[in-house]
């Protein structure tokens, strides 16, 4: 749990400062879906091993919660398929492989993927809670920028 909690802090620890990691929100009737894409190197070497995360300079990945909206207020934390592409300025397109990460009552889901530097990505998902048979669909559009090692 304190890893989980040590990458989620340090993920949006950033999002003050750096338009590359801001957590964002897509707020559907039912589900609140947090995202954000996050340079690697902007966790620890130690955090990255724990997760199996590539920790390198032009490396980054996806950070995905789905969380099903309760008649009390509360949201909580449900599985989902997530799937979907990142696509650059050249329309050239490469899926993304998601794999989900539980600790405790948290659900998330990370998928890495490399980069150019001040590299224009458009990220294209598609996420269907196990709760549900309507997918979210998810589309945003960033600039990473490389990292030191």
């Amino acid at each position: 749990m304190r890893k989980l909690i040590s990458l989620l802090n340090i993920a949006l620890a950033f999002t003050a400062t750096t338009d590359a990691t801001l957590a964002q929100v897509l707020d559907s009737e039912d589900y609140v879906v947090y995202y954000s894409a996050v340079n690697s190197t902007f966790i620890t070497p130690e955090i990255a091993e724990s997760y199996g995360i590539k920790r390198a300079s032009r490396s980054a990945f996806l950070n995905i919660s789905v969380q099903r909206k309760q008649e009390d207020g509360i949201s909580l934390p449900v599985t989902a398929v997530v799937s979907g592409v990142k696509t650059n300025l050249l329309q050239q397109s490469k899926p993304l492989s998601f794999r989900e990460v539980r600790e405790s009552e948290a659900i998330y889901y990370l998928s890495e993927f490399e980069f150019s530097n001040a590299e224009n990505l458009r990220f294209t998902l598609k996420i269907i809670p196990s709760v549900s048979d309507q997918a979210l669909n998810l589309e945003w559009e960033t600039k990473l920028f490389a990292g030191k090692d």
